[in-house]
């Protein structure tokens, strides 16, 4: 059984076999954008952000976890930064800010 591009896409991206530029500025930081908006835009009784929650969740999840482990992955040439290392350590900040604003909401 062959799978769709959309899956192998989303399997490879999970897995860290994209680029890291891909998956952290397109993935991780753009679509974390985009998947975000709902949460600011929709008022906080809308019944849509009983459904846009959970997936900004399932989305900052996966997105996290690949660009992580993509990262990872990431060999700096000569003379370059460890853009890798960078990268996770960006994730881990925005990681502790997510908690912090969560911990304040309660």
């Amino acid at each position: 059984m062959k799978k769709s591009k959309k899956q192998n896409y989303i399997t490879n991206f999970w897995n860290g076999n994209e680029s890291l530029g891909t998956s952290f500025w397109a993935v991780y930081l753009i679509g974390g954008t985009i998947v975000s908006l709902p949460a600011y835009v929709l008022p906080e009784t809308s019944y849509a952000i009983l459904i846009f929650v959970p997936l900004q969740f399932v989305y900052l999840i996966w997105a996290i976890i690949g660009t992580w482990r993509s990262a990872s992955k990431f060999k700096p040439k000569k003379k370059q930064w460890a853009w890798g290392t960078i990268a996770q350590v960006y994730i881990v900040l925005s990681v502790l800010r997510i908690l912090i604003g969560i911990a304040t909401n309660l």
